[in-house]
């Protein structure tokens, strides 16, 4: 009886583990979509002539055609955009758009911050602007 509970736990632990890998795993692949969609975004706000002009709506579409990668790379999160002179944030959150997943500064090369890992609970919104980037 006792080794039969053993393997139930056993079991349960394993895939448990094998979840959270998968999830670690899907989430640093939504990072590295993240980073070339504030690149993208970044560069149409800051370089384009029409760029400070469009909606956020608007370069995120177009960011989305130009790589088709990664609109499905970040499912049904919430994207939300802030502006600056020298760059751009782009603020991911969970699909309901209560909590924050990641958030990206174009003006620095990796992802800024994994609130998934790091803050799994804090709330989606802008704490860290573009004003940081010099």
């Amino acid at each position: 009886m006792m080794y039969k509970h053993l393997l139930v736990a056993t079991f349960l632990l394993s895939a448990l583990a094998s979840s959270n890998a998968q999830d670690f795993q899907e989430m640093y692949e939504k990072a590295s979509a993240v980073t070339k969609l504030t690149s993208h975004v970044g560069a149409a706000v800051i370089f384009s002539p029409n760029g400070r002009l469009e909606s956020d709506q608007a370069l995120f579409d177009k960011a989305f055609e130009d790589n088709a990668t990664l609109k499905p790379q970040l499912g049904m999160d919430v994207l939300r955009l802030l502006r600056g002179d020298k760059g751009v944030v782009i603020l991911v959150c969970t699909a309901d758009g209560t909590k924050s997943v990641l958030k990206d500064l174009s003006c620095t090369p990796g992802m800024d911050l994994h609130h998934w890992r790091d803050q799994p609970d804090r709330v989606c919104e802008f704490a860290l602007g573009p004003a940081t980037c010099q």
